[in-house]
């Protein structure tokens, strides 16, 4: 399958530049037989668990953290992230059925360093670009070191499975001469910059066109689907009068978490590192049985917690029943209510986690209690009390909130639009650099000339993006406006030089050697694709018809 592939790709497809994706579209919605954010009784994708929203969130934020880092820090469409998290999992499925291994922690930390995500100016490993993407992604919440070490880990598996899977390639020679030829052009260029911020267009905010974005636009308005949850909890320092603590226990307590008992110094001279001396186990022993007897406790309260939920399904019990009512009696568990909150919000007056306010939504009528959750030194049992359906707002009621996106989206448009008439007017005047640099001065546009750099090696100042958009332009034409933030910048051709290319030595060798892997990868990547098709069909994520 693969050589077929590869044979066709490349006789039909050699024009291309191959940018490697690994992803190749298919159009659908994942929607598990559940319904959304329900159960669905042990579907899996391959090796995959997606019966639960937990594991589904657990499933597609990998996917993102994994999309992240391969597009070096670009975000990937949301139409295209469904697939691209499928074929990441059947990746790993292959993975799994070769026996790659999990890496070792010098294989893992040999492969982060040849990421572009983390490479610096030079090419080389930045430890400052990586210490700050940790930073950043934990920061933003839902993944710990933890988390993004075990995604890391994944891709090198997947790595591994493109390596393997990779079989011999062939380009032809003229091929790697307009890549080459891309590569090296030299450019030398003017821009014309705007600043966008005071271009300030005159936008219809009447009434009428707010109720016309309004009827178009309403379902974006609409309320999320929120809960009203109920909970036990059982507070570990409750039981502490309940637990034994046998002195050989104690013992082995403080040894395994000796460095936790520390004193101050009484030496105020000692180096910052040695502020603090260990405590004896005679010193610490207080602390130490505080301690044990909370570690202790907490156990204690987690089987109290699934006393509850054994005793609701040994009596049939319903929500707020008379067997349900008995049974939080017996147990000295009193219900305590949450606000109504979101699935992406954390109830107001509580301090749970994102994963403890995810599991609320898992709750069904018929299974409306979750399992015993550990959240902080607490043991929760959560219970589904009601949920308010989503409904879209009247229009007067969002008025504001319309009247910010219309403008947004307008002035956007209008944006477009004028960098469309600079485009056509700075074109028609351009036959030289003078006359670009006047009519862009007449129409209130900075101006700055770059000469002699190539893509690979931009002029300073310039953004490697507009290196990179020149390729199929010639002497004295102007690029459409590109707008990044607040800067509107076109883009005026002084001059071009394209070198000749030689057909031997080491630099052509390696750009062909560079240009094969991404032919091999890309056919690998459809190969995967294909898997992944297969799986969703055979699965009933998607239906044949799909």
């Amino acid at each position: 399958m693969i050589t077929w592939i590869q044979t066709n790709l490349q006789k039909h497809f050699r024009a291309l530049f191959v940018v490697i994706l690994f992803v190749t579209i298919v159009a659908f919605v994942f929607m598990p037989a559940g319904g959304p954010g329900g159960e669905s009784n042990d579907l899996k994708f391959y090796d995959t668990d997606l019966s639960t929203q937990a594991s589904r969130s657990e499933f597609f934020d990998g996917a993102q953290l994994s999309a992240y880092i391969q597009l070096n820090g670009m975000r990937m469409p949301q139409n295209s992230m469904e697939q691209y998290a499928f074929n990441r999992a059947t990746a790993l499925h292959l993975a799994n059925e070769h026996k790659i291994p999990t890496p070792t922690k010098d294989q893992l930390k040999d492969f982060i360093q040849t990421l572009p995500m983390f490479q610096g100016p030079n090419g080389e490993f930045s430890a400052t670009k990586y210490s700050l993407f940790i930073d950043q992604v934990e920061s933003a919440g839902g993944f710990s070191k933890s988390n993004i070490s075990k995604v890391l880990g994944e891709e090198w598996r997947i790595q591994k499975v493109y390596d393997a899977l990779s079989g011999p390639s062939f380009v032809q020679a003229d091929e790697v001469i307009e890549l080459l030829k891309s590569d090296k052009t030299e450019w030398s260029v003017a821009t014309a910059e705007l600043d966008l911020a005071s271009y300030e267009p005159e936008i219809d905010m009447s009434v009428e066109k707010l109720q016309e974005y309004y009827d178009t636009n309403s379902f974006r308005y609409a309320t999320p689907i929120r809960r009203i949850i109920s909970y036990a909890a059982f507070n570990p320092s409750n039981y502490l009068d309940e637990i034994e603590v046998p002195a050989e226990a104690l013992q082995v307590y403080f040894s395994e978490n000796e460095s936790n008992y520390t004193k101050p110094n009484p030496d105020t001279e000692a180096e910052a590192e040695e502020k603090t001396l260990p405590q004896t186990f005679e010193e610490a022993k207080e602390q130490v049985t505080f301690d044990y007897k909370m570690e202790q406790g907490k156990t204690v309260a987690q089987e109290k917690a699934q006393d509850i939920i054994l005793s609701i399904i040994d009596k049939e019990a319903g929500y707020n029943s008379a067997d349900f009512k008995t049974i939080l009696a017996v147990s000295n568990a009193e219900l305590q209510t949450t606000a109504p909150f979101a699935q992406t919000e954390t109830p107001i007056g509580t301090s749970w986690s994102p994963t403890t306010a995810s599991t609320a939504f898992e709750l069904t009528e018929t299974r409306y209690y979750s399992d015993p959750i550990l959240e902080g030194d607490l043991a929760l049992v959560l219970f589904l009390e009601s949920e308010i359906e989503s409904e879209i707002p009247d229009f007067y009621s969002v008025q504001d909130d319309i009247g910010r996106d219309y403008r947004l989206e307008e002035l956007r448009r209008l944006q477009v639009s004028y960098g469309e008439e600079l485009q056509a007017t700075l074109s028609e005047a351009s036959t030289t650099l003078d006359d670009f640099k006047a009519a862009a001065t007449e129409a209130g546009l900075e101006t700055k000339t770059f000469e002699k750099f190539t893509r690979l090696q931009p002029a300073e100042g310039l953004s490697p993006s507009i290196a990179y958009s020149l390729s199929s332009l010639s002497v004295g034409d102007v690029t459409p406006m590109t707008i990044q933030g607040d800067n509107g910048m076109l883009t005026y051709v002084m001059n071009k030089e394209t070198p000749e290319i030689a057909t031997e030595g080491e630099e052509f060798d390696t750009s062909k050697q560079a240009l094969m892997a991404n032919y091999e990868r890309y056919v690998v990547s459809q190969y995967i694709s294909e898997l992944a098709n297969e799986e969703l069909i055979r699965s009933g994520i998607i239906n044949s018809n799909g």
